[in-house]
């Protein structure tokens, strides 16, 4: 979420909140303990919502990756 509240595209008195992930795809076991390199890379698209497209790598071969919407909610 740190991702998408940098973005300057949300309107006023609004943050981004995640409303579904989509495309989960594990594509190799990771065990438990492993290293992971994180990528979050954020894809507006609209003036209300984004994804983030989640990528996890070990020993420089993707292991997962997701894609995260996320909307702009009212502050309260």
């Amino acid at each position: 979420m740190d991702v998408a509240a940098e973005a300057t595209h949300w309107p006023a008195d609004t943050r981004p909140a995640p409303s579904r992930m989509t495309h989960v795809k594990m594509r190799s076991f990771i065990p438990p303990g492993a290293e992971l390199d994180i990528d979050a890379e954020l894809a507006p698209s609209g003036a209300e919502s984004a994804t983030i497209r989640l990528a996890a790598r070990m020993d420089g071969k993707t292991a997962a990756t997701a894609r995260l919407e996320v909307a702009a909610r009212a502050v309260q």
